[in-house]
């Protein structure tokens, strides 16, 4: 039977978040952010909302790449449900809020859950981030409703699914070599092809929906730190919840020796390959990009 993994809590992440200090935004983000620059300037935003931002990876690249454009009337907010990982990217905030990255003054971090934006106004954004968010959340639909609904008209939508990466496969097949039939699947249909995310967009109301493919990489650096790590993640403690002590220590150890066997070189880095897709609601007039 597939496992479900799509219930987790805010204090589940804890642990993960301390793991993910200093985290810096990935190709796939890069190019996520760039091409909604040229969608939509970030110099003329309306306001900007970084959707289950974790630690702060995508509103990272947003404002240390484009956060002088961005005009002073505009809101730059960052929210997540997990109050660990916003308490790490209030540390960076702190870090970062001097006379020479002024950007980051105006970054506003609130503990909010995706399903329910109601604490931001209809059409009172012009962008949306969800890096590697809505496949995770027990009801995507809900939350992409939200999304359209806060988004103003002739807003742009910037997201991140994956398609396939060597160290969840890794982490997949160490599952079985425990526990035969488990059959982990940690991104399901629609999130893991390029028509399927294009068809729940659709399904939301957006239009004008862009998916492409990204090559990415993931460093780490030994196996075992890198084994625990994968370990923490809340979609695999929801699993492991029911192991005995025994078990899960089987399953960190086959999850460490399939990435020796991947790359026998530590540090190292393991391949993947990432969805970005970008969608607009709907504008009411021509005038609006």
């Amino acid at each position: 039977m597939t496992q479900d993994v799509s219930q987790s809590t805010g204090d589940s992440w804890k642990e993960l978040a301390q793991k993910s200090r200093g985290y810096k935004a990935g190709s796939t983000t890069q190019s996520m952010v760039a091409r909604m620059n040229e969608i939509w300037p970030f110099s003329t935003a309306r306001g900007l909302f970084d959707n289950g931002c974790g630690t702060g990876a995508v509103i990272s690249a947003i404002l240390d790449a484009y956060g002088v454009d961005i005009p002073a009337a505009a809101s730059v907010l960052a929210g997540d449900f997990s109050q660990p990982m916003l308490e790490v990217l209030i540390e960076a905030k702190q870090s970062k809020s001097t006379a020479s990255e002024p950007a980051w003054d105006r970054l506003e971090i609130r503990q909010i859950d995706a399903h329910d934006l109601s604490t931001i106004a209809t059409a009172s954004v012009s962008h949306v981030t969800g890096g590697h968010l809505y496949f995770l959340l027990s009801d995507a639909q809900m939350a992409l409703a939200e999304t359209h609904r806060v988004l103003c008209p002739g807003g742009v939508l910037g997201m991140t699914s994956g398609k396939g990466s060597q160290h969840i496969d890794t982490l997949r097949d160490a599952f079985e070599q425990t526990k035969p039939g488990t059959k982990l699947n940690l991104i399901q249909e629609p999130w893991s092809s390029e028509e399927g995310v294009r068809g729940i967009l659709e399904a939301a109301g957006f239009v004008s929906v862009e998916i492409s493919l990204v090559e990415s990489e993931v460093a780490y650096q030994t196996y075992e730190d890198f084994a625990e790590t994968l370990m923490l993640m809340p979609v695999v403690k929801n699993i492991t919840a029911s192991y005995e002590k025994e078990e899960c220590i089987q399953v960190q150890q086959y999850l460490t020796r399939n990435l020796r066997e991947i790359n026998p070189r530590a540090p190292g880095t393991l391949k993947g390959v990432s969805i970005i897709a970008h969608a607009r609601k709907a504008p009411t007039s021509s005038k609006e990009i």
